[in-house]
C-alpha cells in the first residue's frame, strides 16, 4: 500500500542511449509471492505530488495510441520455470484476441547505479489502463478480483452488478435459450471465449484459485463485464496438464479449485449455442493464433532478443 511506497528518481534511456524521459516518482514492490525473490518486480507511479502527473513517454510499439501511463510495472524476469521470457511471450501471443492484455517492453534496469537485471515494462491494470484501452472518459468502474484466501471482492466500485449476474446464474438454467441470452447482457461473450481459451490453451497452473479479474463500467446498467489477462508465471510447465477436465469436472470430491472460480464458466457451458461457440472458436485459434509455428517463430523472436542479455542476468541472480 501507499505507506510502503517510496519516492525515487526515474531516468529511462533509449535504445540509442538517449535519455527519453526523467522525473521524481513514487515506487513499491508488486506481486505476491515473487517478493520473496531477490529480484523484485516494482510498480512505477507518477504523482502530482512528485512533481509530474503522468509518463508521457510511449512505451509500447504494439499500442502506440497510449502515450501516457499514471502508473506502470517493472516486471522482474524469473518465473517458476526459469524462462526469461515467458509472460511477455503469452501476451504477445494473445494481442490480437478479444482480451485485454498487458503490452510489454524489454529493459535493463539498475537501482543506484548497481546493475539489476532483465525487466520488462508492463501496463498496470487499473482504472486508468480501462480508460486507455478502451476510450472511456469516466472513471468509475466495477472491478472484481478472485483471490484463494480473500475469495471474490470488489477491487474498485461496488459488487453489486456482479452479485445480480452471479445470483442470475444461480437461479436460472442456461441450458434454456431464453436464460442464456439474458446472461448474455451481464457479461461480454467473446471476450470471455477468448479469455478461457488463452488459459486453457497455455494451461495455467495458477488460474483459477488466483489472477483472476473482471471490470465494466459501472454508470450504464448496459454495461458487460469483460476479463483481464495477466500473470502467466504458471503458464506452459505442465505439459500433461488436462486443465479443461478439471475446471469443467462438477463432482465435489474431484474439485480443483475454490467453486466461485469455475462457477461463471460452467453455468455457460450448460448452453448448446455456447458450447458449439467455445468450440469453434478454440479450434480456430488453434489453427491461427497457436498454429505451432507461429508460437514457435515468437519464441525464437524473444530468444534473439534476451540472448544478448541473458549471460549478465544470469551472472547477476545466480539462477
Amino acid at each position: 500500500g501507499k505507506s510502503w511506497e517510496r519516492e525515487a528518481h526515474f531516468e529511462m534511456f533509449d535504445s540509442t542511449q538517449s535519455l527519453v524521459l526523467q522525473q521524481s516518482i513514487g515506487i513499491r514492490i508488486h506481486g505476491g509471492a515473487s517478493r520473496a525473490a531477490p529480484q523484485k518486480s516494482l510498480r512505477l507511479y507518477a504523482r502530482e505530488e512528485y512533481g509530474t502527473s503522468s509518463f508521457a513517454y510511449q512505451f509500447f510499439n504494439e499500442k502506440s495510441n497510449i502515450q501516457n501511463f499514471n502508473t506502470l510495472i517493472l516486471r522482474s524476469a524469473r518465473d517458476w520455470s526459469y524462462v526469461l521470457f515467458k509472460d511477455e511471450l503469452c501476451h504477445s501471443l494473445v494481442r490480437d484476441m478479444d482480451i485485454d492484455n498487458m503490452a510489454t517492453a524489454t529493459s535493463v534496469v539498475f537501482i543506484n547505479g548497481e546493475y539489476w537485471g532483465i525487466h520488462s515494462f508492463h501496463e498496470y491494470q487499473d482504472e486508468n489502463y480501462i480508460q486507455q484501452n478502451h476510450g472511456y472518459s469516466s472513471s468509475d468502474f466495477d472491478i472484481i478480483t478472485y483471490q484463494t484466501e480473500l475469495g471474490v471482492y470488489a477491487d474498485a466500485g461496488s459488487m453489486d452488478a456482479y452479485t445480480s449476474f452471479i445470483t442470475f446464474l444461480e437461479t436460472h438454467s442456461l441450458e434454456f435459450d431464453e436464460n442464456y441470452r439474458k446472461a448474455c447482457s451481464f457479461v461480454d461473450v467473446n471476450n470471455l471465449i477468448d479469455f478461457y481459451i488463452a488459459q486453457l490453451y497455455f494451461s495455467n497452473s495458477d488460474f483459477p484459485k488466483k489472477n483472476l479479474k473482471m471490470w465494466r463500467e459501472s454508470t450504464q446498467d448496459t454495461s458487460k463485464f469483460r476479463y483481464l489477462f495477466f500473470d502467466c508465471d504458471g503458464c506452459m510447465i505442465r505439459t500433461n496438464y488436462n486443465h479443461i477436465d478439471n475446471y469443467n469436472n462438477d463432482i465435489e470430491q474431484l474439485q480443483f479449485y475454490p467453486e466461485w472460480s469455475q462457477f461463471i464458466l460452467q453455468s455457460f457451458m450448460q448452453n448448446r449455442t455456447f458450447r458449439h461457440l467455445f468450440t469453434q472458436r478454440f479450434y480456430y485459434h488453434l489453427q491461427h493464433t497457436f498454429r505451432p509455428d507461429i508460437v514457435i517463430e515468437r519464441i525464437e523472436e524473444f530468444e534473439s532478443l534476451f540472448l544478448p542479455l541473458a549471460a549478465e542476468h544470469t551472472l547477476r541472480w545466480r539462477l
